[in-house]
């Protein structure tokens, strides 16, 4: 058995990498969110609730900011590709490379570094695709709580290993992690 969010697509592959989605969450208000989700073999095993600073009318989707785990232990990037940097609408035709996701270096600390936009302080992990954004649910709680999900983006695989720079994957050379892009 896996997890739905990790199988939005219900393909029943174990999948092992990462998972953007926007949820909407249905109590007595509305409120929205976009979480950075890590599955490991079709299970969650990390859910990061990115922080958010506007309202509907922007895709939400925190592109070039620190997403940090609770602890901020782990902190990542999801960045755009300069073609898609200027865009504001998160949603793409299925199956695109969109950007990547960049995770700090270890050793670092968010919380000490929050104006550090070098981009040499963030290493890739994996190339961002775009989901279908049809294959989207609703959830229903105990509670009465629903909770409307829309996948955003997923990677390919996660990389373990930290890539030497003379090892570092093609992707990434076309994607800044801060969006740091001349036009």
């Amino acid at each position: 058995d896996q997890d739905r969010v990790c199988d939005p697509d219900k393909t029943n592959y174990l999948f092992t990498g990462f998972r953007v989605e926007r949820q909407i969450v249905i109590r007595e208000s509305i409120t929205h969110q976009t979480h950075l989700i890590v599955c490991k073999e079709g299970r969650v095993v990390s859910d990061i609730i990115a922080p958010l600073e506007d309202d509907f009318s922007s895709s939400s989707v925190p592109w070039a900011k620190t997403i940090c785990n609770q602890s901020g232990t782990n902190c990542y990037k999801i960045s755009r590709r300069k073609t898609f940097a200027l865009r504001d609408l998160a949603v793409f035709f299925p199956n695109k490379l969109i950007g990547g996701v960049f995770k700090e270096h270890p050793g670092r600390s968010y919380k000490l570094h929050t104006f550090d936009e070098d981009d040499s302080n963030f290493y890739p992990l994996a190339p961002l695709m775009s989901s279908n954004v049809l294959n989207q649910w609703i959830e229903v709680a105990y509670n009465g709580v629903m909770v409307y999900h829309i996948p955003l983006f997923h990677s390919l695989e996660e990389s373990a290993k930290r890539p030497n720079k003379s090892d570092r994957p093609s992707w990434f050379t076309y994607i800044s992690p801060n969006e740091k892009y001349t036009y």
